[in-house]
């Protein structure tokens, strides 16, 4: 059996800063995707959570995934498994089910809200049985879904050993687990740890290596993860085996913490005769990747100016200001679209400020400081005019 492995979709996102739609750039990788689907003879999709950026996406981003689904499922034949991730509405997940005769070999599974845990479990709302391999799927695990007996009983690793525990126990066969979490020592891309406090990344991290010393761990054949945006393997040790679990992370760079990741696929190959998984990412092309720079002087916004003349649409670029740059530098790099962000230390600040300070009162220093900028040599004849200038309006104001 083949299973193609991915998560993060976001489908709906924006451009931080610029705020530019994404749309067209997420359509064409589902279409990278599709192609995937049937050069590798895949047999079963994968997607494991946050397919939405949002609680409320947009139409567009809708139609996008249901268009997927009815081409992949429906016109296809293929099964396809999607759980709920941190971005997404469970109301929205439940609700996709909008083409009944291209979506039956779809499966979206959610937390249904006012569920307890227990009938969840019961009704093996978390089991999909395809190709005669059992998927358990826990979908990303909010504390207000859950009944108000579960919050502060256990921690999010005790909740989650126990609900798993409590599905694994009656199967007899191996599975496959799909769910959207944190595991610890998993590596962020850098933008999400800037953007997140450690408190908040460890609030619910699950530690592989305890859960693979559980009884149930041996039944886990593949754990299919979804959160992380960055593509990675984790192991966790068990006797005489190890759980193979992986990231793919998400399907394209969605800030400027993941400028320069590449962003994979999976294609999980199941070979039950030689009891194998063979493992094999595949990398996604970006139709337009992020860029960030460092600025220190104008000659490097000159140098990077040079570089995207030609490919500016290729990209999105942010710049960080580390050292003062003439103001002209600053507008033509504004002026392409490209981000700007101003990082000068406290010192060059109070310099600046201070130097400002100093010509503000004089504008024959503030004409000069102009055309120093604005590499534009001024003559002497050009400076008395000025100053016989200034002198008028002092005379005419006294």
């Amino acid at each position: 059996m083949k299973i193609l492995h991915t998560a993060d979709w976001h489908l709906g996102c924006k451009v931080p800063i610029l705020g530019y739609e994404r749309i067209n750039e997420q359509e064409y990788i589902l279409s990278q995707i599709i192609k995937t689907v049937e050069s590798e003879n895949v047999d079963t999709i994968v997607i494991a959570g946050d397919i939405f950026d949002s609680h409320l996406p947009t139409v567009d981003a809708e139609k996008l995934l249901n268009n997927f689904i009815a081409t992949v499922s429906g016109d296809m034949g293929k099964s396809v498994i999607m759980i709920s991730g941190n971005h997404d509405s469970n109301e929205k997940i439940k609700a996709l089910s909008i083409l009944p005769h291209k979506f039956s070999k779809a499966k979206f599974v959610f937390f249904p809200k006012g569920k307890s845990i227990e009938n969840i479990i019961k009704d093996k709302d978390l089991i999909v049985d395809f190709n005669g391999i059992t998927f358990v799927c826990i979908p990303f695990l909010p504390f207000r879904y859950l009944p108000k007996s579960y919050i502060g009983e256990y921690s999010y690793q005790d909740l989650f050993v126990d609900i798993l525990n409590s599905i694994i126990e009656d199967i007899k066969s191996d599975v496959i687990l799909i769910s959207h979490d944190t595991i610890a020592g998993a590596v962020y891309s850098s933008n999400f740890v800037s953007e997140a406090s450690e408190s908040r990344l460890d609030y619910q991290a699950l530690d592989i290596d305890l859960i693979s010393r559980q009884n149930f761990a041996p039944k886990i054949r593949y754990w299919a993860l979804g959160h992380i945006h960055k593509f990675q393997e984790l192991k966790g040790n068990k006797v005489g085996m190890t759980i193979k679990a992986y990231y793919p992370g998400s399907i394209l760079q969605l800030n400027f913490g993941e400028a320069n990741e590449d962003k994979y696929i999976l294609i999980v190959d199941i070979n039950d005769q030689k009891d194998e998984i063979n493992i094999s990412p595949i990398q996604i092309n970006q139709p337009k990747k992020f860029i960030k720079r460092e600025i220190y002087s104008n000659e490097d916004g000159e140098k990077l100016l040079k570089e995207i003349k030609d490919s500016l649409g290729d990209y999105y670029i942010k710049t960080i200001i580390k050292k003062a740059i003439s103001s002209s530098m600053i507008y033509s790099l504004k002026e392409k679209g490209i981000i700007v962000e101003i990082e000068h230390n406290e010192s060059e600040i109070q310099n600046s400020l201070k130097h400002i300070s100093n010509i503000i009162t004089d504008p024959i220093q503030v004409y000069k400081a102009y055309c120093n900028e604005n590499h534009y040599e001024y003559s002497e004849e050009e400076i008395q005019k000025l100053d016989s200038i200034m002198k008028k309006i002092r005379e005419t104001s006294t």
